[in-house]
């Protein structure tokens, strides 16, 4: 009888342990992907940011930043679609226009078909 406690008493600590896990574990994704979702919106402020004050390339470093972190990000792929074929009026090269062109195509492409009833 005394051993049966003991097992009974080890189970109950084991299932305690692992409910303790598994909720530590739910508690951390939540929090992993708020960060990661302040991160996300801090890149595309600042790439707003430096859309508004002309500075095309801050804004496309920033709105690449916030695709590597969630490449279907809705917003920072129709900005940075509309970076890239701004930066076409100053480039002279007619490869890198096609080439930014084909890019910010196939970014709108995407959103709409992410988000095909979105008027965005």
């Amino acid at each position: 009888l005394p051993s049966q406690k003991r097992v009974g008493l080890l189970i109950s600590i084991l299932l305690l342990s692992t409910l303790s896990l598994v909720s530590s574990s739910y508690f951390d994704d939540k929090v992993d992907k708020n960060k990661s979702e302040e991160a996300i919106n801090a890149y595309l402020t600042k790439g707003n940011n430096a859309l508004g004050s002309g500075n095309l390339h801050s804004a496309g470093r920033s709105y690449e930043a916030c695709l590597r972190m969630d490449s279907d990000q809705r917003y920072c792929l129709i900005n940075y679609a509309s970076v890239l074929v701004d930066l076409n009026a100053e480039e002279s090269d007619e490869s890198m226009k096609q080439q930014r062109t084909k890019k910010a195509q196939d970014m709108l492409t995407r959103v709409l078909a992410l988000h095909p009833n979105d008027g965005d």
